[in-house]
């Protein structure tokens, strides 16, 4: 009796534990949604996201803001006895949107209702960051500048009177180094006296010529006489109608009536019809001579020789900063093949999956023994087996797949932070220029390494559309993602180096005919190459390990179901015998053109689902272990060269049309056969049939 009470005890504890978090998720999503929104802007690389991560604490939400596929940041955090909502929005450099994070941006800050925006600032350029500042605090909003970095402005001979700043600014200024924790609970301490003294800041608003102010107040008279309720202030919307900002001007057109949306329309176009200058130019160049009164009284500039500093260092060398960058990535891949591949997926594979995989056999076989055939064959091979949802999932996706991308973040991480990825940039700069790029390509392209849809969305920071059109087909085509690159690595290096090389040498190889032969026949032109050269850093070890969890966290949120989606599918076309009908469709090109057995067939088509998916089965599954060295570096070939997965696409489609996407994905088609072919006639003719 005292045993089944305590059982009985047990099952009620662990309902109420359940029971608990499932109330505290509720009680934390209530929260989120009652307490008072705080928005995160600034620059791109100036530490926003650290800051975040620090205010938020680990518990933050990533989500798509609606219709688009930029990804937001969220958390909801005590300070003392007060609840905030924390919003972190993309890198940006204007409030007035050209890219689609500044539209998102705005439209957060527009749609959000934030009590104070925190902008995070780079220390060392004071003029960049104030010329941000001004447009926010024209919004109406409070604002809490946080300029981070100080180390960093420090080691420039740059010091800046914070005090003094902000007692001219009207708002809380404060110094921060994010990755030392320097500056946050002071930062912590400004949220707290806005949230208590809202009305007591006195923010500091920049007066443009005659006519922009006579119609700032127009149109303020206007709107107050109609009791017009704004998200932002009257100012604000004035101005950026005169800078032809898209999203304030559509929610004049969705919350104004049209005699006065005309009236407004007509007295702003009436303003800059009246200037020969572009009004754009005018507001912008108060806001520089403002920017530079600023910093003249609180900026102190001990003069130091800058370019001869970055002349002397020795990774942005004419001749030894290539040699270096490139010693350097080789570096990473052998860091990720060899620790991520073979090290740690043989330590997985030997001591957990393997004997996991052998217990749910022997499980799966027990608990089905009382079903009929044929379902009970049919289950046992869905099940289990060396393409079993429950064994080979599990086993790929955590044994195989996790460790190499957890590797590859872990090092993308080192690169970002010691400052080393921007100095990659500089020296990939001329040989960009020959396949219509510039330097700050290489970024989406080793973000490529990781996970192909990320990169896809990153070559935003690119300038114009032949450089995204260009980036998104040599991504789509010749970069193979970490979890694709870390196995082929190591099973090449297991059947013999050489391989491995000619695979890496035959993938460079097609970036640099494609990319080159795409400057010539893609129209449209390249733009400048402007980029900000941090100085080299130690990178601070929990700063890489919260980045490395975040990315991989969310790479395995995205691909885990893919994953089992796909080894369900290949499981059905082999029970259903489809995959033989696939495999004979196409016999003619993978058995007498690839060289390859016709059950690689279906492989193809896997890795529409995951790229990595297609390898990991090739590469996995024992009805390919007898693959000769030529079968597996053409088949590595053809799965690096072949159509990207199905979430790449469907975000190509989205960042570069529909059309231009169905021409890239024909082209990558057709063309990885046909190198793929080639390969397999001429290692056959040098290697002997």
């Amino acid at each position: 009796m005292t045993e089944l009470n305590d059982k009985k005890s047990y099952g009620i504890n662990i309902f109420r534990r359940i029971h608990h978090k499932k109330q505290k998720k509720v009680n934390d999503k209530d929260k989120e949604n009652t307490s008072p929104r705080i928005i995160l802007v600034g620059n791109p690389n100036v530490g926003k996201s650290v800051i975040f991560y620090y205010l938020t604490g680990k518990y933050a939400n990533v989500s798509n803001y609606p219709g688009t596929t930029v990804e937001l940041m969220s958390g909801t955090r005590n300070i003392e006895n007060y609840s905030f909502n924390f919003i972190d929005t993309p890198g940006i450099y204007n409030l007035v949107p050209l890219s689609e994070d500044e539209k998102v941006t705005k439209k957060v800050i527009m749609d959000e209702n934030p009590e104070a925006i925190i902008q995070v600032g780079d220390a060392k350029n004071l003029r960049r960051t104030l010329l941000f500042t001004f447009q926010l605090l024209e919004l109406g909003i409070p604002i809490i500048l946080i300029l981070n970095m100080m180390d960093e402005a420090k080691s420039h001979n740059i010091e800046i009177n914070l005090a003094g700043l902000s007692n001219e600014l009207g708002i809380p200024v404060s110094g921060a180094v994010a990755v030392e924790k320097i500056g946050i609970d002071k930062i912590r301490k400004n949220i707290l006296d806005v949230h208590k003294n809202k009305e007591q800041f006195n923010r500091k608003i920049i007066k443009y010529s005659d006519d922009i102010e006579k119609l700032i107040e127009k149109i303020e008279k206007n709107f107050k006489k109609n009791s017009i309720k704004t998200p932002i202030s009257v100012r604000a919307i004035t101005l950026n109608l005169l800078e032809g900002d898209q999203i304030v001007l559509d929610w004049i057109n969705s919350n104004i009536n049209l005699e006065i949306k005309e009236d407004i329309l007509n007295s702003i176009n009436s303003v800059k019809k009246s200037y020969t200058t572009s009004i754009v130019t005018i507001i912008s160049e108060v806001r520089e001579k403002e920017a530079e009164n600023l910093i003249n009284k609180y900026q102190i500039t001990k003069e130091v020789k800058r370019d001869n500093k970055l002349k002397k260092d020795i990774t942005l060398h004419k001749f030894f900063g290539p040699l270096i960058a490139i010693g350097v990535l080789l570096l990473v891949f052998l860091f990720v093949g060899y620790v991520g591949a073979i090290l740690i997926v043989d330590f997985l594979s030997t001591y957990i999956f393997d004997p996991y995989s052998s217990f749910m056999n022997v499980l799966i076989t027990n608990l089905l023994s009382g079903v009929a055939e044929p379902w009970k064959t049919h289950l046992i091979n869905l099940l289990s087996g060396d393409l079993g949802l429950l064994t080979a999932g599990p086993a790929w996706t955590i044994g195989l797949i996790l460790p190499i991308v957890a590797i590859f973040f872990f090092s993308f991480a080192v690169l970002e932070d010691s400052g080393f990825l921007s100095r990659i940039a500089v020296n990939a700069d001329r040989l960009s220029n020959k396949m219509g790029l510039n330097g700050k390509a290489i970024i989406p392209i080793l973000l490529g390494l990781g996970c192909g849809t990320s990169a896809i969305i990153t070559t935003r920071i690119l300038d114009t559309k032949k450089e995204r059109f260009i980036s998104s087909l040599l991504i789509a085509l010749a970069i193979p993602c970490s979890a694709q690159l870390g196995i082929i690595l190591g099973l090449l290096f297991q059947v013999g180096l050489q391989w491995a090389l000619i695979v890496l040498i035959i993938i460079a190889g097609q970036l640099f005919i494609i990319g080159y032969l795409s400057n010539k026949f893609v129209p449209g032109e390249k733009s400048k190459f402007i980029i900000e050269i941090p100085p080299m850093r130690f990178p601070k070890l929990s700063n890489i390990g919260m980045k490395t969890w975040n990315k991989t966290k969310s790479f395995l949120a995205e691909a885990v179901p893919l994953f089992f989606i796909g080894i369900l599918l290949i499981s059905i076309l082999n029970e259903t015998n489809a995959s033989i009908y696939i495999n004979t469709f196409f016999t003619p090109i993978t058995v007498y053109f690839l060289g390859l057995p016709p059950e690689a067939a279906a492989l193809w088509l896997l890795g529409v689902i995951r790229r990595d998916l297609g390898a990991a089965t090739l590469f996995g599954s024992a009805e390919f272990a007898s693959l000769t060295p030529i079968q597996y570096t053409v088949a590595t070939t053809l799965i690096i060269l072949f159509i990207p997965c199905i979430a790449a696409i469907l975000i190509m489609g989205k960042e570069r049309g529909i059309k231009k996407t169905l021409l890239i994905l024909v082209f990558i088609f057709f063309y990885s056969i046909l190198i793929s072919g080639l390969l397999n006639f001429i290692l056959h003719l040098i290697f002997g049939w």
